[in-house]
């Protein structure tokens, strides 16, 4: 008898360990809500993701995103900020260890306009991998760090091309930069994070 219930905690130890997590799957180039079907992850991921982006420009319509799925190994929650001369982009990440739990919409985080003190470097360019005509961007709210991120990017439905960038940001260590779905940022070049000027 003790054999017996041995092999079956051993069985039920082999069948849970081999169940792979269930997670909502979409995405939507012209939002931050998405609904599709609950889809079987492969065995070795263990979590499912949201995340949701806003480009804000100083005389164009924001461009909004949001992607449902399965999450990279290496994704965990965040927000991440940056701010450069006439220009904003906001993204946030959510992971979570259910089945389906991300069927949920997140939301932006209200925008502190409080300046902090800290300058940043600031500059934009298109298909570079470097930007070198640069302004001075007074940082807000918790953007107190100066980032330089040259990377391919992919934020409408159209193909993917890279952009250098120079900004304020509110990470305080590279770690924290947020892992996301390859479709939208991939192929990173460079990324730096300093103190402000």
């Amino acid at each position: 008898m003790r054999a017996f219930i041995g092999r079956l905690g051993l069985l039920f130890a082999f069948v849970v360990a081999g169940n792979s997590i269930v997670c909502e799957v979409c995405r939507s180039w012209d939002g931050i809500y998405c609904s599709g079907q609950l889809e079987t992850c492969g065995k070795s991921v263990k979590s499912c993701q949201i995340s949701i982006s806003e480009l804000r420009g100083e005389h164009e319509k924001p461009i909004y995103n949001v992607f449902k799925n399965c999450s990279e190994p290496a994704a965990k929650s965040a927000v991440y900020r940056v701010a450069m001369v006439g220009t904003s982009y906001q993204k946030v990440v959510h992971v979570c260890r259910e089945d389906g739990c991300n069927k949920l919409d997140l939301q932006f985080q209200p925008n502190n306009s409080t300046l902090n003190g800290v300058k940043c470097p600031s500059c934009y360019a298109k298909d570079e991998t470097s930007c070198e005509m640069e302004d001075i961007i007074n940082c807000t709210g918790d953007m107190t760090r100066c980032i330089f991120v040259a990377a391919t990017f992919r934020l409408t439905e159209g193909p993917p091309f890279r952009i250098a960038y120079k900004a304020c940001a509110n990470l305080k260590n590279i770690g924290q930069f947020p892992v996301v779905p390859t479709e939208t940022i991939h192929g990173i070049t460079a990324l730096k994070l300093n103190e402000g000027l």
